[in-house]
């Protein structure tokens, strides 16, 4: 019989390191479309594609004038109601009014107040607003266009934390729990280690 060599140590305590390898996409967990809420012509483009921008900084400004008259309009007219309104409170505390003639009056002015309200939100949508502070990771829509609304203006992307999702097998799975430590790497720089949760 041939002899085989053996090497004779003493024993010693290590950790054990169980490793897993997969392929995954590397994802943002916040990824927003920004969408224009009113219709109207592009007059005023504020960022561009890669800058970084807060929670409802204004990223485009549609032309607004129309939304603005019709805001000032519905205005003109509730002021002149309230003024209405104050004249005959008088009246009617004297009963020279009548009570459902002044509760009529009552409706028309909380009716007028909220269109008032509902054109002055309208006027503001007029400027697209970031929903998000991140990176405006892409710009849809072009100086001088006619947008609609509901259309998708910008994307805004916050990747300061990003997120893989791994298909992990359920033999495998019972190996993992929360707080483990990852390493990535990533195509686009290679050689370069990554450490995640």
């Amino acid at each position: 019989a041939t002899p085989v060599p053996v090497e004779v140590a003493y024993p010693t305590r290590e950790d054990i390191f169980a490793t897993y390898r997969a392929t995954s996409t590397i994802a943002s967990d916040a990824d927003a479309p920004v969408l224009a809420r009113v219709g109207g012509e592009v007059v005023d483009l504020l960022v561009e594609e890669g800058d970084f921008v807060t929670q409802g900084q204004a990223l485009a400004r549609l032309d607004g004038e129309r939304l603005r008259l019709e805001m000032l309009a519905v205005k003109a007219e509730l002021e002149q109601l309230r003024k209405e309104l104050a004249r005959y409170a008088d009246l009617a505390e004297r009963g020279l009014v009548s009570k459902a003639m002044f509760e009529g009056l009552k409706y028309d002015a909380a009716a007028l107040e909220a269109t008032y309200k509902l054109k002055k939100l309208n006027y503001e949508y007029s400027t697209i607003r970031a929903p998000i502070a991140g990176i405006v990771s892409s710009r849809d829509i072009k100086l001088g266009q006619n947008v609609v609304a509901s259309a998708t203006a910008f994307r805004v992307t916050d990747n300061s934390k990003l997120v893989a999702y791994l298909q992990i097998p359920q033999g495998e799975f019972v190996k993992f729990s929360a707080g483990h430590t990852a390493t990535v790497e990533v195509d686009s720089a290679p050689g370069e280690s990554f450490y995640a949760t």
